[in-house]
């Protein structure tokens, strides 16, 4: 197979020969194995900072 018809990662540009795994979506968009982790690592740092920000305001909100 030619490097024109393999399936590249729309986000980091590997081919899916680099890739463990990837997933293809409609349009002609792919992530790789290794952007979904990388994507889920960011949501779950977001979602942490997120939590802690609502904690930090329901304490202030407590002591008032």
């Amino acid at each position: 197979m030619s490097e024109e018809q393999l399936i590249h990662c729309s986000f980091c540009g590997r081919s899916e020969m680099e890739c463990k795994r990837i997933i293809s979506g409609p349009n002609d968009v792919s992530i790789c194995s290794d952007c979904v982790l990388a994507c889920a690592s960011m949501l779950m740092n977001t979602e942490s900072a997120e939590s802690d920000s609502e904690k930090a305001s329901e304490r202030d909100e407590d002591e008032e």
